[in-house]
């Protein structure tokens, strides 16, 4: 089963346990996806480990794209977490919902991690209304059809009817999207 926000929510439901790994390429997300782990952060603390920089602040969003993607392409079911780096979103919330996005499109992210404390709830509630999980979702939904893995049995696509609902879905949620970012473009 596919582990997403909504079943971890459930799961705190139901206070059953998870299981959380931290890696940064493909071949330990593959063993860690073939032991039934739950879900793979991708952290910062890739600078010291993998980058060898001397500490996490030199670590971009581009470094978390990077290993967040080739830590995704190692799973199928693990949700992949990325760390947003220092100052992804410290700067507002216009730039925190862009980086969220951009771990999320192009690092492949089935949620994203932020630190702080109230300063941060803005840029939370802007990534949170951004309806992540609802990209998440329509990402694995047509995904799976570009980007399977080789030992998965073959996904069938979605009838034409599903296919045209789903872009009318997406539309309407893009349309309402750019209004968000306009609201804080004036911030």
């Amino acid at each position: 089963m596919k582990n997403t926000v909504r079943t971890f929510q459930m799961a705190k439901e139901k206070g059953e346990k998870l299981t959380m790994l931290t890696a940064y390429d493909y071949s330990t997300a593959r063993l860690m996806e073939e032991a039934g782990i739950n879900a793979i952060l991708v952290g910062d603390s890739l600078g010291n480990t993998m980058l060898g920089y001397e500490d996490t602040i030199s670590v971009t969003v581009e470094d978390m794209i990077h290993h967040g993607a080739a830590v995704a392409r190692g799973t199928s079911d693990t949700m992949v977490v990325i760390d947003m780096p220092f100052m992804s979103y410290q700067t507002g919330t216009r730039d925190a919902l862009i980086n969220a996005g951009r771990l999320m499109k192009e690092g492949r992210a089935g949620a994203v991690k932020l630190e702080g404390g109230a300063s941060v709830c803005p840029q939370i509630k802007a990534i949170t209304e951004a309806d992540v999980d609802f990209i998440n979702e329509m990402m694995t939904k047509y995904s799976k059809y570009d980007h399977s893995h080789s030992d998965e049995a073959p996904v069938p696509l979605p009838s034409i009817d599903e296919f045209k609902n789903d872009v009318k879905t997406i539309h309407n949620w893009y349309t309402e999207f750019k209004s968000r970012l306009k609201k804080y473009d004036k911030k």
